[in-house]
């Protein structure tokens, strides 16, 4: 490969044609949609998300991913039968990042027209498809360490800035190696699953159930109180106890869960590392009362 600017001065002229149409600077904690003129930000009152007709972040969020990463990142996302592509580029204005996101209709390069919805529709899949891949466990559908890695800080600093609570539960099955060393790991991967089904059964918009690994799942609450989080926690809990297993009906799937609150001065590290405590802090109180 060559570099750019040793292309010749008339093709690079003719290559300016391809420049993005739209450029956009987002505040990547608070998905604010900023201008910048004048050496000052002009707030428009949008959130980024809302130009794609969606009322929550996306889940593959490349702005977040650029700022976390200080690396460029790209994506296609798609909007009234056109697909645009994204390129999310950090920037540092004022000591703090931010991403200019450059925007380009690429509709025709796809050979998408107003006649073939049907490639558009599969296009848009591909494009759905693609996000949950990266953001889902692969074995269970809930979403991974790395959407709750790229997230929480985001949903932080939303809850802070709105004076929203924010509540975070981490739960560990009890005796999981146990259960594997006496039933076997298929029947470890069938408990687990279950879980994860009850846990899914519980996702909307205010909250999103992570497997972080193994046998240890996250739940994230926004907008949702801690004593309300422990209740559906709880409730979630007590269900998984009364299911019988076909293969194994005297097993009960017994699970341990803390939940944190959020506070002003946390971290992402420090509110999970909280809510883990919390979780081991309730696991120890079982051994005790035997």
């Amino acid at each position: 490969m060559f570099k750019f600017e040793q292309l010749e001065s008339e093709l690079q002229k003719q290559l300016s044609l391809y420049v993005p149409e739209f450029y956009r600077i987002v505040d990547v904690d608070t998905y604010e949609v900023l201008d910048y003129r004048h050496g000052e930000f002009i707030d428009i009152n949008q959130k980024c998300y809302q130009v794609w007709n969606m009322n929550a972040p996306c889940m593959n969020c490349t702005s977040r991913r650029a700022v976390k990463e200080d690396k460029p990142v790209i994506k296609l996302s798609f909007l009234d039968k056109r697909i645009f592509l994204i390129h999310s580029i950090p920037v540092e204005i004022k000591n703090r990042k931010y991403s200019i996101e450059l925007i380009q209709d690429v509709s025709s390069s796809f050979l998408l027209h107003e006649n073939n919805l049907q490639g558009a529709d599969e296009v848009l899949s591909l494009i759905s498809l693609f996000d949950e891949r990266i953001m889902k466990d692969s074995s269970t559908n809930l979403f991974n360490k790395q959407y709750l890695l790229e997230n929480l800080p985001a949903m932080m600093a939303h809850a802070k800035s709105e004076s929203r609570p924010l509540s975070l539960a981490v739960l560990d099955v009890d005796h999981f190696k146990r259960t594997n060393d006496r039933y076997g790991h298929v029947f470890g991967d069938e408990v687990i699953l279950k879980i994860s089904e009850t846990l899914i059964a519980l996702m909307n918009e205010s909250i999103h159930a992570v497997r972080i690994g193994g046998d240890e799942f996250a739940v994230i609450f926004e907008n949702i109180d801690p004593s309300a989080a422990m209740s559906i926690c709880d409730q979630a809990i007590h269900l998984l106890a009364s299911f019988h297993f076909e293969s194994y009906p005297e097993y009960r799937i017994a699970i341990s869960c803390g939940v944190a609150d959020l506070r002003e001065s946390d971290t992402a590290e420090s509110f999970l590392d909280r809510a883990d405590r919390m979780m081991y802090g309730m696991k120890h109180k079982k051994l005790c009362n035997k």
